[in-house]
């Protein structure tokens, strides 16, 4: 039997008649408001092809997602203690939409899922996949992985740019519905679409603590005790990894994730689940591919990267797309010279003298930088600028010697803002809601703490985190109608 489609008016009219005679948490209150501000109606319509048209009515799927995002939002990392709480606090039930004499089981939620993934496997690889050993551990100080080769990041630029399609992806109903959250934010001006600052970063997701994998072959039975056959894996999406930070192996995946950069509150745009030993410089490629796939409405204008991305072939790419790139430079590539020109740091060319030479503008039109004499001063007398104090003059002109440097012959060093100054710090220290936005999924939103086995889980989970965090920063902006549900009088 299909399903009921929601009802805004019948579901807004059932919770004023339960916080009209209840003194329910603020949390609480906050949530529902949130909620009627979403067009649920798009999920039952997005389902209704799954459900058959005989059978026991089943549960609406509008409510059992208010149900899985209400989990979500009061930090309860599993279903089977959730459906216990549906049981026992009947507000809870009622602001999913269910009678308290009626929640779901643990296994409706499971199917409910199910249903939402776009594929009838779990998992994106298959159980039964090569033996992958741990990968080498970095050397250095920071005991950081080295970046990728620059051929390298060509390669898988290559191979994604343009050929990322949503409808090859299973959770692109995740972001479906993690899109409605998004465009609300965008409505209440949190978010730009068309002047977006977007802050890219990887961070580890530990799964589980150890690897649970059993042989298939029949080595063993023929005395080979230790062989390099296939191998099946309860989780065969996640990998061994380094953490950095922790300066420990760890056994999951490497969450890249995309964070709006401009945004008061550190919103984030688009998630991605790649190998654990996956690369940041490598994980952003793909990342971002799927990111202009899932999202072509959205136009970045600034990208602000750590030095795990300083690769040219990124900065090149960010230049053919019109992007502004604020990539900090990697001390392992410690290289800088145009033409056989040395150059410093912060992208001046150094005259024959050894000076560097100073900044003189940037012509956007041409896209190329200008440098002039570090020794040019001002004639106190005509206001013109002229060359002194030089022993030997790199020209006979009154001006001085003049470079214009065209961007695309080195962006990584020729940029705009010129690297290193004021304007340019200010713009890269924004890439520091990327770290805000990893600390409030994996301490605030307990990523980790779920015990789930399949991407499929673990893809649903972060996505209504996700959610979570956008309706925090409605109501933080104080941006929810508050004569939704008014407050009651012991409140």
């Amino acid at each position: 039997m299909q399903p009921e489609p929601f009802c805004r008016a019948a579901y807004e009219a059932a919770l004023q008649a339960e916080f009209s005679h209840i003194h329910a948490d603020k949390k609480l209150r906050k949530f529902a408001r949130a909620i009627l501000s979403v067009d649920l109606s798009v999920i039952d319509g997005m389902l209704a092809p799954t459900y058959s048209k005989f059978g026991p009515k089943p549960y609406p799927p509008s409510s059992l997602f208010i149900a899985c995002l209400l989990m979500v939002f009061l930090r309860t990392t599993g279903f089977t203690a959730w459906a216990e709480q549906l049981r026992k606090h009947s507000i809870y039930a009622r602001i999913c939409g269910f009678a308290p004499d009626e929640t779901p089981g643990v296994g409706t939620f499971y199917n409910f899922i199910a249903r939402l993934w776009a594929s009838d496997k779990a998992n994106l690889r298959d159980h039964v996949r090569p033996k992958k050993d741990r990968p080498k551990k970095p050397r250095g100080k920071d005991e950081k992985a080295d970046p990728p080769t620059d051929e390298t990041v060509a390669s898988d630029i290559g191979r994604w740019r343009g050929n990322a399609s949503p409808d090859s992806e299973p959770y692109r109903r995740f972001f479906r519905l993690f899109l409605l959250f998004l465009e609300g934010s965008v409505s209440r001006g949190l978010v730009s679409k068309d002047h977006l600052g977007v802050s890219g970063d990887g961070t580890p997701f530990a799964t589980m603590h150890r690897e649970r994998s059993h042989r298939v072959c029949d080595c063993r039975e023929k005395g080979v005790e230790r062989c390099d056959c296939d191998r099946w894996y309860s989780q065969p999406d996640s990998f061994w990894g380094w953490d950095s930070s922790r300066k420990c192996y760890y056994i999951g995946y490497n969450l890249y994730l995309f964070t709006a950069s401009d945004s008061k509150s550190d919103l984030p745009l688009f998630p991605l689940l790649l190998p654990a030993s996956r690369h940041d410089g490598r994980a952003f490629v793909e990342a971002y591919a799927k990111f202009q796939a899932f999202c072509p409405d959205f136009h970045t204008e600034r990208m602000q990267l750590d030095s795990a991305h300083d690769a040219m072939p990124i900065y090149q790419w960010m230049l053919e797309e019109d992007v502004t790139a604020f990539i900090d430079l990697h001390s392992a590539k410690s290289k800088y010279d145009w033409n056989d020109m040395l150059v410093t740091k912060d992208g001046r060319p150094i005259c024959p003298e050894g000076k560097p030479m100073c900044s003189d503008g940037t012509e956007k039109r041409r896209m190329r930088r200008k440098f002039c004499c570090p020794l040019q001063r001002r004639d106190p007398k005509t206001g013109k600028k002229v060359v002194c104090g030089c022993e030997h003059p790199c020209t006979d002109s009154p001006y001085g010697p003049v470079l214009h440097i065209p961007m695309k012959d080195n962006p990584r060093i020729f940029n705009t803002p010129a690297r290193g100054s004021d304007a340019w710090v200010k713009e890269y220290k924004k890439r520091t809601s990327s770290e805000r936005d990893n600390k409030r999924i994996k301490t605030d939103y307990k990523l980790e703490d779920g015990r789930h086995r399949s991407s499929m889980l673990w893809y649903f989970r972060l996505y209504l985190i996700l959610m979570a965090i956008h309706m925090d920063a409605w109501d933080t902006a104080g941006l929810l109608d508050a004569s939704l549900l008014p407050e009651d009088v012991a409140a």
